[in-house]
């Protein structure tokens, strides 16, 4: 899918593989690790809406019927 493929200015080119798990919280808070991940969140599905979410979320959760 043409949304899930990026090519950078130097030509290399790659393409997102995603995996989605459904679970629920059983303890603790999330917390980033502050290198490859700088912040994180929860979000009920039916708030996914009113997140401001970049084109490859959004093509992803509306793929899954999330959206």
């Amino acid at each position: 899918m043409k949304d899930f493929r990026v090519r950078y200015r130097n030509g290399d080119e790659i393409a997102y593989v995603t995996i989605v798990y459904r679970g629920r919280v059983v303890s603790g808070a999330p917390r980033p690790d502050g290198d490859e991940v700088t912040a994180v969140e929860w979000f009920p599905i039916d708030s996914l809406r009113d997140v401001a979410l970049n084109p490859f979320a959004t093509e992803l959760f509306r793929s899954i019927g999330w959206l």
